[in-house]
C-alpha cells in the first residue's frame, strides 16, 4: 500500500495520487484502487464531477459492524480514467467523528492483494490518529514537498518522528524551485525518487508510477514502456500542478545555497532532525 502525504503547505498530494493511480491502470486491464483519506476532508468527487457515495463515509457506517476485504468494493467508484476511487468524507468535522474506524478502514486496506492501493492521506497533522493508522500499514510513504526552502526545512524538521512510525519514505519534488534532487536529499535525508516539473509531461507520471510501485511491497506492474500513455490523463487534464503561491524569501534569493538555509534554521545538513 503507498501512502501519499505531505509536512508543509500543500504541495499537490491528491493531484499526485490521482495521477500516479491513473498511470498505473494500464493497457492490460491493470487496476488500482485510490483511497481519499485526509482527515481534513477530500475534494476529489467534486473535481471530478462524481457523486461523494458511496465512498469512505459509507465504508466506515459499514465497517462499525465489522468490515473485510471484499466489502470495500461495495463502496468504490470507477473514476472518468478508471481508477478505482473511495471518495474522502466531505470535512474535518465528520473526520473526527470517525474514531477508530479510520484503523479498522487502513488494516482492510492493506489486506487487499490483487492490486495496487493508494492512499491519500494529504498533510500530515499531530494528533490525527486517522492518518496515523495509514502510515502503520503503508508500504511505502510517499511524501510530497514543493523544492523550496521552507518546504524542505520543515520536512527535515519533522521526518524523523515519521519515520518512527513507517521507516519507508520517499520524497517526491513538486513544481519549480532553486533547489534540486540532489540538494533535497541532502537537506531531508530522504531519497528524491523524482523532480516533477510545473508541467509534467504523460510519460513522467508514468515513470513516477511504474518506480514507485516497483519500491513498494507489492509486485512490480507493467514496465514503463507497456504502459499506453493514452490512459494516463495529461496534466492539465482535470488537475495541474500549480507553482507555489508565495515563495520563501531564503529560497527566492539567488545563491543561497540549501545548507545556508539549514544552517540559518538551525538544522544539520544531511539531518532530519536539529
Amino acid at each position: 500500500m503507498l501512502v501519499f502525504a505531505s509536512l508543509w503547505g500543500s504541495p499537490g498530494v491528491t493531484t499526485v495520487a490521482y495521477q500516479v493511480a491513473s498511470a498505473l491502470v494500464g493497457s492490460q486491464g491493470n487496476f488500482a484502487l485510490l483511497a481519499e483519506c485526509d482527515p481534513s476532508g477530500g475534494d476529489l468527487a467534486v473535481r471530478l464531477a462524481m457523486p461523494v457515495a458511496p465512498g469512505m463515509a459509507t465504508l466506515m457506517a459499514a465497517a462499525r459492524r465489522g468490515l473485510v476485504v471484499d466489502d470495500i468494493w461495495e463502496h468504490v467508484q470507477e473514476s472518468p480514467h478508471r481508477v478505482g476511487m473511495l471518495f474522502g468524507l466531505d470535512c474535518a468535522e465528520h473526520s473526527a467523528g470517525a474514531g477508530g474506524m479510520w484503523e479498522t478502514c487502513a488494516r482492510a486496506l492493506a489486506r487487499v492483494d490483487e492490486l495496487q492501493v493508494l492512499v491519500d492521506v494529504g498533510r500530515l497533522e499531530p494528533g490525527m490518529a486517522g492518518s496515523r493508522a495509514f502510515l502503520e500499514s503503508a508500504g511505502s510513504v510517499v511524501l510530497c514537498a514543493r523544492p523550496d526552502a521552507s518546504s524542505l526545512v520543515h520536512t527535515a524538521r519533522r521526518i524523523d518522528t515519521l519515520r518512527a512510525v513507517t521507516p519507508d519514505v520517499r520524497l517526491v519534488l513538486i513544481g519549480e524551485g532553486p533547489y534540486g534532487p540532489r540538494e533535497a536529499t541532502e537537506a531531508t535525508g530522504i531519497e528524491v525518487v523524482r523532480s516533477m516539473g510545473r508541467e509534467p509531461s504523460d510519460r513522467d507520471w508514468v515513470e513516477l508510477a511504474s518506480g514507485l510501485a516497483e519500491s513498494s511491497c507489492r509486485s512490480a506492474p507493467p514496465a514503463a514502456k507497456d504502459i499506453v500513455s493514452s490512459h494516463t490523463p495529461p496534466a492539465e487534464e482535470c488537475f495541474s500542478v500549480d507553482s507555489p503561491r508565495e515563495r520563501d524569501g531564503l529560497g527566492a534569493i539567488a545563491g543561497v545555497s540549501i545548507h545556508e538555509v539549514r544552517a540559518r534554521m538551525g538544522l544539520r545538513v544531511g539531518s532530519g532532525s536539529r
